[in-house]
């Protein structure tokens, strides 16, 4: 991993950025009162009575910004959570000895499973204030959100891996919220309360650790765990992840020939938590394809099969079906390379038969696509690796003759 990493890339975090002026201005807006709510509840923080002026100033926040004022129910959540990830702050830049004396602090986490939870809340809270600006107009388009479950390994993993938090998006059909992850069928419940995460509507992976000398083992189990959502998600260009080691926090990206991770972001810094709040604000504004997912592939529900946009013999875009992956991709690095039978017709709906087992009408597949991520050392338009022109050329001599 450490061969492929490369650190302290600034603009990482922008990324997510959404592209589009007006989208921009509001992600940013967002981020700001975010940001600046959470500084306002570390300045109470150490004062008198800090539950009740903490509440009070949620709740203020809260009727401002959606226009109604909020239950009483979801100040208190969000208090919670504040408590919760003010806890990651604790967690000292160069850890000390467990024997210290500041290891006595009782809000002090005392190992890497300790952090479960407060990361988790990090998330939640923001995630909610974004959602009370999204009643007051600022249209997000999605709400980032942690699974339940914790160090625990996937649902439909083929491996015995243990993630420490997984991150998806908001399944709710209610409000002006849509989940652009999760149009594959879901393997678990992810309206339910009690879930595990699994590959196929799974976001991004955070991995902790206790100590910022574990950084680079971090960064090794994150890279391990990622490579398993290439496989299972045939949309996806990049992959979005996180190591937090101790109080610090870095972003990273995982490309196709590389993985760029952000510099240093400390939850225990007024601006470390201003660009954490700003990335996950960002992430809950942009475009699907700004959280790593290919325009050209969707899965239609309805059909129960793969939609892919791709270039046609004739050289026009067109739509083709596919329910059969040949080949799906499997490493983190390099060559990416997807292969699926397909057809340009489209199929019909599966249909129920009595006991609610669906059946489908078989697809008259006729054509292979191949989805392959090569990088390019030479003029695209006149790279001689160039498959597709390699095959029309063998399609072209071969006609007429007898095979």
């Amino acid at each position: 991993m450490r061969t492929y990493r490369i650190p302290d890339i600034k603009g990482v975090v922008d990324v997510a950025l959404p592209k589009d002026k007006q989208t921009e201005e509001s992600a940013k807006k967002v981020a700001a009162d975010i940001a600046s709510l959470v500084e306002s509840l570390f300045r109470i923080w150490g004062t008198t009575d800090v539950e009740h002026k903490s509440e009070e100033k949620i709740r203020g926040w809260l009727a401002k910004k959606s226009g109604s004022e909020p239950t009483k129910a979801t100040v208190n959540m969000l208090y919670r959570w504040f408590k919760q990830f003010r806890r990651l702050t604790l967690l000292e830049r160069k850890t000390r000895g467990r024997n210290s004396k500041k290891d006595a602090d009782p809000e002090k986490l005392s190992d890497e499973r300790a952090m479960y939870e407060p990361t988790k809340a990090f998330v939640s809270f923001i995630s909610e204030c974004v959602k009370a600006h999204t009643k007051a107009g600022d249209q997000a388009k999605r709400l980032i959100l942690p699974f339940d479950k914790t160090d625990t390994c996937p649902v439909d993993s083929e491996h015995d891996w243990r993630v420490d938090v997984a991150l998806r998006c908001d399944s709710s059909k209610q409000g002006n919220y849509y989940n652009p992850i999760a149009e594959y069928p879901a393997v678990s419940n992810l309206d339910g309360l009690d879930m595990r995460p699994d590959l196929e509507n799974t976001l991004a992976y955070i991995e902790l650790k206790y100590s910022q000398k574990e950084l680079d083992n971090a960064y090794a189990q994150l890279c391990r765990y990622s490579q398993e959502l290439y496989m299972a998600q045939h949309d996806r260009r990049f992959i979005w992840g996180m190591v937090i080691c101790g109080s610090i926090a870095q972003a990273c990206v995982f490309g196709p020939n590389c993985a760029v991770s952000s510099p240093t972001m400390d939850f225990a810094s007024i601006p470390g938590r201003k660009q954490l709040v700003q990335l996950f604000t960002y992430m809950s504004f942009c475009r699907k394809r700004d959280l790593g997912y290919d325009p050209t592939i969707s899965y239609d529900n309805a059909l129960r099969c793969l939609k892919i946009k791709a270039c046609s013999t004739n050289g026009i875009d067109e739509t083709f079906y596919s329910r059969e992956v040949i080949h799906c991709a499997q490493r983190m690095f390099g060559r990416h390379t997807r292969c699926f039978k397909a057809t340009s017709i489209k199929p019909l709906p599966p249909q129920n038969d009595k006991s609610g087992t669906e059946s489908y009408e078989p697809m008259d597949c006729d054509t292979i696509i191949k989805d392959a991520w090569v990088e390019a050392t030479e003029n695209a338009m006149e790279d001689s690796r160039d498959e597709v022109e390699l095959i029309r050329t063998i399609t072209v001599g071969l006609d007429g003759v007898d095979t």
